[in-house]
């Protein structure tokens, strides 16, 4: 081994870095330019730009004074109330906006404000009011059901509910009931303005009198055409027509076929209140009208008070989430019914039942799924006619108890 053996192959070592660390820096310089020539990244863009509604906003200068001394942001959006009888109108209707915002549906001429993100309309869907500064991205669940709003396609509810009104004796009169409907939204003649069906069927047992005498169960079997719809800003107008047959299905009598049906008008006075004017036709011999005068008030979102005759109701919500509410409401009602039935002679009459009811209840609003409710009520001013002149029966004040569901 001898030293200038060593030397040329430690040279050739260090010659090959240097060629290593040469060859990458002129790589380099050759690459620049045409890495300078490349547009720029739109995903990087979108990102140092921030959101889109803001691309425009110019640049704010950092809050320098204390928070109470900032000003107060601009008014947010407020939509229309919208109270029975025009609660399943299937879109938002402009109102007067006190706040000089753009209603939704319009653009506003401020490019940084948020835009209202609507959904396609489809028979007995509602736009839906939620705002989102540039709309739902296109990988987003559909919006769920709010609650009360309709549904989708032409079901809209299906409802079960029964009631049992106390008799303690044969001397009295007691009576208990299922009633079941199915409702279905037709565009017709728009999709804004459907016409809704609801074919049902009630059943009634009755308990006494033994005299004078009554079947022991009757029938209700009917079919509601009703339509709601907007006219204007401020006016709006529910109507409905209901053929049935009411009777104990022994007799053939024409009174069994009665039409009912009702007519309303509403006014929309404010966000607030609502002022109602209408009728109620019941075609039945000892009442054939009810006037429907009064007034709707949603104070907010929690409280509501339905003057009206003749169903008054106030209801206050105690509970609410996203996917269910939880109420409590008093109410009055006018109840009872009309039967062509065949006495104990055999003798074909028109027996008519009609009572005040007050009542306290509970329920249960659901966005999907079933929703219930309870209620209990003092029933008087009970009383029992006959067309054929029977002597009337008037029975004693009872209770009542009454249950559904809905889906």
């Amino acid at each position: 081994m001898s030293w200038p053996r060593q030397c040329p192959v430690a040279l050739v070592g260090r010659g090959r870095v240097w060629l290593c660390l040469a060859t990458w820096l002129v790589t380099i310089a050759a690459l620049a330019p045409i890495a300078a020539a490349q547009p720029p990244n739109p995903y990087q863009q979108a990102l140092a730009a921030g959101p889109p509604h803001l691309a425009s906003r110019p640049p704010q200068p950092a809050a320098t004074q204390p928070i109470a001394q900032q000003p107060a942001p601009p008014p947010a959006y407020r939509l229309p109330a919208s109270g029975d009888p025009f609660d399943q109108l299937s879109s938002l209707q402009a109102q007067p906006w006190s706040d000089g915002r753009a209603p939704p549906q319009q653009p506003s001429s401020d490019p940084r404000a948020p835009r209202l993100a609507v959904y396609p309309n489809r028979p007995g869907e509602e736009i839906v009011d939620e705002f989102s500064p540039a709309g739902p991205p296109p990988w987003a669940a559909p919006p769920r059901r709010k609650i009360g709003a309709p549904r989708r396609g032409m079901f809209q509810k299906l409802r079960v509910a029964g009631s049992w009104v106390a008799g303690d004796d044969i001397s009295e009169f007691g009576l208990a009931d299922i009633d079941a409907n199915i409702t279905f939204a037709f565009p017709f003649p728009t999709p804004k303005s459907p016409l809704i069906i609801t074919p049902g069927f009630q059943s009634w047992w009755l308990e006494g009198p033994t005299a004078p005498d009554m079947p022991a169960r009757v029938y209700d079997a009917y079919l509601k055409f009703r339509t709601m719809r907007k006219l204007n800003e401020r006016w709006g107008l529910d109507a409905a027509v209901t053929p049935g047959w009411h009777s104990d299905f022994e007799t053939s009598n024409d009174d069994a076929l009665r039409i009912t049906g009702h007519a309303f008008g509403a006014y929309q006075w404010n966000e607030v209140v609502q002022v109602v004017l209408g009728v109620v036709y019941l075609d039945r011999s000892d009442v054939s009208l009810l006037p429907a005068v009064g007034l709707i008030c949603n104070f907010n979102e929690d409280t509501r008070l339905e003057l009206i005759l003749p169903r008054p109701r106030f209801a206050r919500r105690f509970y609410a989430d996203c996917c269910e509410e939880y109420w409590w409401y008093v109410a009055g009602e006018f109840g009872g019914g009309a039967w062509a039935i065949e006495r104990a002679s055999g003798v074909e009459d028109m027996a008519i039942y009609r009572d005040f009811r007050v009542m306290l209840g509970w329920e249960r609003k659901v966005a999907e799924g079933f929703g219930s409710h309870f209620e209990i009520a003092y029933v008087f001013g009970r009383e029992i006619e006959y067309d054929s002149g029977t002597p009337d029966f008037e029975p004693d004040d009872t209770l009542m108890l009454r249950t559904g569901i809905t889906f």
